[in-house]
């Protein structure tokens, strides 16, 4: 779907609000973690968020302590939000580097959730390339928006597990 945001969005304050205003029901966050570090994958988690759900304690992943994140990770697995994942291993990074991988991992979740998303918030300063769906980058937004918060905590308790597991 092609979509102007600037028709849709008018300006950046809230933008959850906004959309909930324009008649959607629910906003994809998604989010990354694993770009920093010096091994191991590229997560990103793309989690459909219903407008006007609150989750106690629920912020920006990296804000919050082990227990925190688990925590609030669990409330979101129990509320049984939409959820998915995209995994991008350290030799893919490797070939292509870590900015495309992290772009990569964050389409695959969008794709693999099994309800298409009405309209996709991404952290960070890019949109997704090559996906269908109305997004729009927020700088920050792990901090700003509930969705790409939850997104943030998803994606971050997701690759603790699995580099605690290596």
């Amino acid at each position: 779907m092609n979509l102007d945001t600037k028709m849709i969005i008018p300006s950046m304050e809230d933008l959850e609000e906004v959309l909930g205003n324009k008649g959607f029901d629910t906003i994809c966050g998604v989010d990354e973690v694993g770009r920093g570090p010096l091994a191991g994958p590229v997560v990103a988690a793309a989690v459909l968020y219903p407008i006007g759900l609150v989750i106690d304690g629920l912020a920006d992943s990296k804000k919050m302590t082990p227990l925190q994140r688990e925590r609030v990770f669990e409330k979101i697995i129990n509320r049984r939000l939409v959820c998915a994942i995209g995994v991008i291993d350290n030799e893919c990074i490797d070939k292509m580097n870590i900015l495309k991988a992290s772009l990569m991992a964050m389409r695959k979740a969008v794709m693999d959730l099994k309800r298409s998303p009405e309209f996709v918030l991404v952290d960070g300063n890019q949109t997704i390339p090559k996906l269908t769906y109305p997004q729009i980058s927020v700088v920050g937004g792990d901090a700003r928006y509930d969705s790409i918060a939850a997104a943030s905590v998803i994606a971050k308790v997701t690759r603790d597990r699995m580099i605690d597991r290596m």
